[in-house]
């Protein structure tokens, strides 16, 4: 084999590695739910969900969504928020020209699916 192709398979097997920790971080951290609640949104729980190759936004409609809790990766105690007239951000699929570092970067607490942003 050569040397190229070594190369060129070694940046693809860390690149492909790097993306797995990513998106693994993405949908844990960021949305900060108890993996053992298994109804954290309420049975009403409705959002509109617009997006381009620059930005993407999700407005609240109706329900809510419970965040933390005793086992959650987060904090302790579990907050429930109304998600309905509230607004979430987020880079679109595109990101910046400049790399792919920010594609599809959550810009608020809860986004692509829940857009709790700020509780109090």
């Amino acid at each position: 084999m050569s040397k190229t192709f070594l190369k060129a398979l070694g940046v693809f097997a860390l690149y492909a590695l790097g993306t797995g920790a990513a998106h693994a971080q993405s949908f844990g951290w960021f949305e900060c739910i108890d993996p053992m609640n298994m109804t954290p949104r309420s049975p009403d729980f409705g959002i509109n969900h617009v997006e381009n190759i620059l930005f993407g936004t999700t407005f609240g409609v109706s329900g809510t969504v419970t965040y933390f809790g005793t086992n959650g990766p987060c904090y302790t105690p579990a907050v429930t928020v109304h998600v309905a007239g509230r607004f979430g951000f987020q880079v679109g699929s595109e990101g910046s020209i400049q790399s792919s570092f920010d594609d599809n970067m959550m810009l608020t607490f809860g986004m692509p699916i829940d857009p709790g942003g700020s509780w109090t």
